[in-house]
């Protein structure tokens, strides 16, 4: 028999539910411009300390249809940012999804580490058939990260975020449970 693995655990991070201690740490990141400018279509307003709690709080409850997942390095436990499964359709077996990971561990491979464990998570726990995700046009090292993972793009909605003066376009990519290669 095979021994029983925590899908949620990779190489250098894992994926758990929030505590209230990821407050502080996650209120930092969040409000780093560099960090949250290519995750929030809302405008980059700073986020205050009560709302950040307010989010921990939340994602402290639920336990689907969205789950919220603080990723976390394995070798100090240090939060990094989150992940989510934001939008869940039963019937025709979809799921949204979306990441945030702050400035300090981006382009150092844990985005791609941890939403190879989501997608795991999504299309072997949930019975899942095709993830969906919206990246915004010029955040091409997202758009990378998530061919690099198998997604594809599936239309541009046109000039949908007001960000830095300018409209950009809205990229909607998706990944079916047959196309996704196991890592």
């Amino acid at each position: 028999m095979d021994k029983f693995t925590n899908p949620l655990q990779g190489e250098r991070l894992y994926l758990r539910a929030y505590k209230e201690e990821d407050t502080q740490p996650a209120y930092k990141l969040i409000n780093d411009y560099s960090s949250i400018r290519t995750a929030r279509v809302l405008p980059t307003f700073p986020t205050s300390l009560q709302e950040e709690k307010d989010f921990v709080g939340e994602a402290m409850k639920k336990s689907g249809p969205t789950f919220d997942f603080a990723i976390v390095r394995n070798e100090d436990d240090v939060y990094m940012g989150g992940c989510s499964v934001q939008k869940f359709d039963e019937i025709a077996r979809i799921a949204n999804i979306g990441i945030f990971l702050g400035k300090p561990y981006q382009r150092l491979g844990y985005g791609y580490e941890a939403l190879s464990l989501l997608i795991r998570f999504i299309f072997n726990e949930l019975n899942i058939r095709k993830i969906k995700l919206f990246v915004f046009s010029f955040n091409e090292a997202g758009i990378a990260l998530y061919k690099k993972l198998g997604f594809k793009e599936e239309g541009v909605l046109k000039e949908e975020l007001y960000r830095e003066g300018r409209y950009h376009d809205s990229i909607v990519m998706g990944l079916f449970r047959r196309d996704w290669v196991k890592n």
